[in-house]
């Protein structure tokens, strides 16, 4: 870890890849570096320090300071503490915790250390069923945000704000900073367009699709699949770019199959090239049933690609339908294919003018540094509010 005067801040996340979460921690971690109050630190749960981590592997890349965390889930106390004992000795001021797994763990840790601790809460997550450890895990999370130790607690959306208030934590512990990205990422670079395009044997002359989320029910691509299959049945072409990884994948495939549409569905995992592949893209899907502000909405605005989408969480403070994209309702494949063609077939302008206005609000409300300023206000507040401060 790094050792210098400035206030060490280390970011606890449980990943299992570069999705909406992990994305807002390197724009801080680099918005961070540049304004030297604060030394980010991205520290990477993993089972073992031998393990592989995206997110690790993305941080160096950026030269942003990142270490692993090993917590073993048969051991999870003895590893905490371990844990907490390094974090003390590398000099950790504040852990800001993503996830309900984070969020234990830096609670523990306050017990026995005086590190301040935070948590922002990117989307909030109550599983009806799932394995019991999870449960417990979110079950023991809602508890400790109670507890005096936890000073604030962030939503990336007044949504999730409302639902954190709806679980018994104090309105005045809730701080609502949103997402920002760094739109100049997002300029458009044809030359690299062209090349893109080739690589995935993508023409100029078809409809493409781009989504970009965890492969997961609450992303409903299995929505995108079925609108593609209907725009390809009509002899539309459309090639889908799924960007991600998740537990649904194999099903996705085999639905791309029963659909008889793989050929034209492009399941492309993890990529480093986002600003690219949004700009070869016709449109950008989203027909999510369950968000907070999704980064990857944030970096379609940015890269001005016309946006449809469903109305949950927060989109709709950037998204409104027929001024600054378009809207469809949940679990309407049929719906989501016309507005694919009311995109691909606009010659009026019309279009153009939304994905103008989705920018303007994106660049005015939801740009990296204005939520590094906003994070490393209630950085300064929760080290003024630290015991034995001496400031």
């Amino acid at each position: 870890m790094p050792h210098n005067n400035n206030k060490k801040v280390l970011h606890l996340i449980d990943s299992g890849g570069v999705y909406g979460a992990e994305k807002v921690i390197l724009n801080l971690s680099q918005h961070m570096r540049s304004n030297q109050e604060f030394t980010p630190i991205i520290g990477c749960i993993v089972n073992s320090e031998q393990d592989n981590n995206d997110l690790y592997d993305a941080a160096l890349a950026l030269n942003i300071d990142a270490i692993k965390v090993p917590i073993r889930n048969t051991l999870i106390a003895y590893d905490a503490l371990l844990a907490g004992k390094a974090f003390q000795r590398s000099g950790i001021d504040i852990i800001h915790s993503h996830g309900y797994k984070p969020s234990v763990l830096a609670f523990f840790i306050s017990l026995f250390t005086d590190i301040a601790i935070t948590a922002t809460c990117h989307l909030w997550f109550n599983p009806n069923q799932g394995p019991i450890k999870m449960r417990v895990m979110v079950a023991l999370e809602k508890q400790f945000y109670k507890h005096r130790n936890f000073s604030y607690i962030i939503g990336v959306s007044e949504e999730i704000g409302e639902e954190l208030s709806s679980k018994g934590i104090a309105t005045e512990k809730i701080k609502i900073i949103k997402n920002g990205i760094n739109i100049a990422d997002f300029a458009k670079q044809k030359k690299d367009g062209d090349l893109l395009r080739k690589a995935l044997n993508i023409s100029d002359s078809d409809i493409v699709v781009s989504n970009i989320a965890r492969l997961t029910q609450q992303k409903s691509q299995s929505t995108l699949l079925e609108a593609a299959a209907l725009l390809r049945h009509q002899g539309h072409p459309v090639e889908l770019l799924i960007v991600g990884e998740g537990e649904l994948k194999e099903d996705l495939l085999a639905q791309a199959d029963h659909l008889a549409i793989s050929e034209h569905v492009h399941f492309l995992g993890f990529r480093d090239d986002i600003p690219a592949l949004l700009n070869i893209s016709t449109a950008f899907a989203m027909p999510s049933i369950d968000e907070g502000m999704p980064i990857s909405l944030l970096e379609a605005a940015a890269a001005k690609t016309p946006i449809i989408t469903t109305q949950v969480g927060d989109i709709g403070k950037l998204i409104v339908d027929n001024d600054s994209g378009l809207i469809i309702d949940i679990d309407k494949p049929q719906q989501l294919a016309d507005k694919i063609l009311t995109v691909a077939l606009d010659t009026s302008g019309k279009i153009s003018q939304f994905t103008d206005k989705a920018y303007q609000m994106m660049e005015e409300h939801y740009s990296a540094r204005a939520m590094t300023d906003n994070y490393q206000t209630l950085y300064r507040t929760l080290l003024d509010l630290r015991p034995n401060n001496h400031e």
